[in-house]
């Protein structure tokens, strides 16, 4: 066995085996495209989810700073908003 033939069998698993449904995806396009584009709408999904968990600990880190830094800064004399900013700024 040659080493050019370890690398054509690396060529035939992923051409003719583990490409296999991307083919079957593609010539679906011709029927639908909605059903040919199933794994964009999906990784669509897992996107849009990942995004509003991570606005939502957003704002609750964004809460406790707010917290963390009234109590810290309580006897300076200073209100929040030259910490923080003004809340009404950031709307």
């Amino acid at each position: 066995m040659e080493l050019k033939d370890f690398f054509y069998g690396i060529q035939d698993f992923f051409v003719n085996i583990a490409f296999a449904p991307m083919d079957w995806l593609r010539s679906l396009q011709v029927e639908s495209w909605f059903f040919a584009n199933t794994i964009n709408w999906v990784f669509l999904l897992i996107m849009a989810c990942a995004f509003c968990f991570w606005v939502f600990n957003l704002n609750i880190f964004q809460e406790d700073e707010r917290d963390y830094y009234a109590e810290s800064h309580r006897d300076s004399g200073k209100s929040i908003e030259f910490f923080v900013g003004d809340e009404k700024s950031a709307h």
